[in-house]
């Protein structure tokens, strides 16, 4: 990779990049849930199928909160959005998208270790994020970024294109 620049968000310079960036994700697992009267589980299972999804970046100015852009040789190859929740002290992940060909390079990394210290500097204790069941890749990229599974919601994404799907929670501590 040339020359990785990460920047904040600035709607007049970056808005037609990010709707360039490919965010699609495939993958043959996937997480499944049941409840059974007080117990819950979340257990991974593979597909005979792959699932395939490509994101749809509805980011605009008014929705973004504190945004960070990855910039390679000037162009937006990753973005990460941020918004603190004060009453819980902690950094929500709005948005974190990284360009398909440029994964697994280091830009996650960097976006996140932006989060992480924007988080710490509102003196957030806990970054926080929501993916897709279906979404293993992202699990795997979260995980490695540090983050736990916490929980997961069924009815999530109910009246959504993605109803059927349930949203999968992560978490991990800033200290």
């Amino acid at each position: 990779m040339k020359s990785l620049v990460i920047a904040p968000f600035r709607h007049d310079h970056h808005a037609q990049d990010l709707e360039r960036l490919d965010a699609f994700f495939e993958s043959d697992s996937m997480f499944t849930a049941s409840t059974d009267g007080d117990r819950l589980e979340v257990a991974l299972t593979r597909s005979g199928t792959p699932h395939k999804r490509q994101f749809q970046l509805l980011l605009d100015q008014e929705t973004l909160n504190d945004a960070y852009v990855a910039l390679v040789d000037g162009a937006v190859r990753g973005v990460i959005d941020v918004r603190f929740e004060a009453w819980n002290s902690r950094l929500i992940i709005n948005h974190f998208y990284v360009d398909a060909p440029y994964r697994r390079q280091g830009i996650g990394r960097r976006l996140m270790e932006c989060a992480m210290e924007l988080g710490r500097s509102y003196g957030a204790g806990i970054l926080w994020v929501e993916t897709t069941n279906v979404n293993y890749p992202a699990v795997l990229a979260y995980r490695r970024l540090g983050f736990d599974l916490c929980g997961f919601d069924a009815t999530f994404y109910e009246g959504t294109s993605a109803a059927g799907e349930f949203a999968l929670f992560m978490s991990r501590r800033l200290d």
